[in-house]
């Protein structure tokens, strides 16, 4: 699965049909920022009825939640 940075963090993705996205202050870097290594692309697997681990192929490794619908925190 591909995921796709914004200037402000990791933008949200659709998984199983849900809107999901990295919890505030826990995204590791941004559009302006991200390391070299990382590849935007990797596995998701669901770990709980309200949590996703994201592991990018560089092994660099995310938490994703349940969208809460509110614009991003640098809007």
């Amino acid at each position: 699965m591909r995921i796709s940075l914004w200037h402000c963090g990791i933008e949200p993705l659709r998984y199983g049909g849900e809107l999901w996205e990295v919890p505030n202050r826990e995204e590791p870097f941004d559009g302006t920022n991200a390391p070299a290594s990382v590849k935007l692309a990797g596995t998701i697997e669901r770990v709980g009825a309200n949590e996703l681990r994201y592991v990018d192929d560089s092994g660099l490794t995310m938490r994703f939640v349940p969208d809460n619908g509110s614009e991003p925190i640098c809007a």
